[in-house]
């Protein structure tokens, strides 16, 4: 069955659309080590596209595919496609705990340029008390960043550091009194939080 997946995921990358591309790749995903160690394969693929989905798979798998965090980490900071890059920072959140290079990852591209990185790692973060614990400076220069949705998400990260949040009250208080209604909301709620 394991080999059926296999030729059914090669084949859809070369004529099946997103959906049967997606289907595909859930399906190895949940085929156990060997659909796991597949896909970990795939993401050394020079097809852009089965890299991108291969990185999808890995993170439906959860902490079960843990052992592709090696191959996801390179993908995440240099695949030359940013859907590709996106995919495999998705599936970090997912099936990494809470290792220092990931966190450390994530946090980089928080402060990248690229929105599309930037949202999803603070997602991660946000699932990450102690990085936000050891990082709050970081973060909090983020609530001065020039995006209000990056604003946004970096109150939302805070706000899951709890009372160890503590310092940054004054710059959400200042982000809370904004005129962007998305940042004030997200700077209210971290508000609460703390």
């Amino acid at each position: 069955v394991l080999a059926m997946c296999r030729d059914l995921f090669n084949y859809l990358l070369e004529t099946g659309g997103p959906d049967l591309q997606a289907k595909a790749a859930t399906t190895l995903a949940f085929a156990g080590p060997e659909g796991i160690g597949f896909l970990t394969q795939t993401l050394s693929s020079p097809n852009q596209h089965a890299r991108q989905w291969a990185a999808y798979g890995l993170g439906l798998s959860g902490p079960a595919g843990v052992s592709a965090v090696p191959a996801l980490i390179p993908l995440a900071l240099g695949d030359p496609r940013p859907a590709t890059r996106e995919a495999a920072l998705r599936a970090l959140v997912k099936v990494d705990g809470l290792s220092p290079e990931v966190a450390e990852l994530l946090l980089d591209a928080a402060e990248s340029r690229e929105e599309a990185l930037a949202l999803p790692a603070l997602e991660g973060i946000a699932n990450r008390p102690r990085a936000i614990r050891e990082n709050l400076a970081r973060l909090e220069a983020l609530l001065e960043h020039p995006s209000p949705l990056r604003r946004a998400a970096a109150a939302r990260a805070i706000g899951q550091g709890g009372r160890h949040a503590a310092t940054a009250i004054p710059k959400l208080k200042s982000l809370a009194l904004g005129t962007n209604a998305l940042a004030t909301q997200a700077a209210l709620g971290a508000l609460r939080l703390i």
